[in-house]
Parts: structure tokens; sequence; C-alpha cells
């Protein structure tokens, strides 16, 4: 298993029928992953929300692409 702090995607998480538990933290089955450009952006957005970059910067980053 795999987990990951997400706030701006944790909507997208529920979506996709994961659970999203206290403060954004979501349990991600290694053997149920969703696309491989979705968990990407997904472990962006923890990095960034566990450093402290926070999800203003994460937004910032996706516009420019």
């Amino acid at each position: 298993q795999a987990r990951l702090k997400l706030d701006p995607s944790a909507s997208e998480a529920k979506k996709l029928g994961f659970t999203v538990g206290a403060n954004g933290w979501v349990t991600l089955p290694l053997d149920a992953l969703p696309a491989a450009p979705v968990v990407k952006r997904w472990i962006m957005e923890s990095h960034a929300l566990a450093s402290g970059l926070g999800p203003r910067r994460i937004e910032r980053k996706r516009k420019r692409r």
C-alpha cells in the first residue's frame, strides 16, 4: 500500500473509489492504482503538501503546463 496526502485532488480520489481519511490521507492499494498520470500528479501533490509548499504552489504549477 501507499499513503498519500491530498488536498485539491481528494475529491477526485473519492470519485475513483478511494477512502480519504483524516486530513486528506489516502491509502492506495498497489494492486488497484489509478492511471499512471493520475498517480504521478498525486505523488507530486502529496510531496508538495508534506514538504510545506501547500496547495497554492501546486495549482500554480498546474497552470504553467
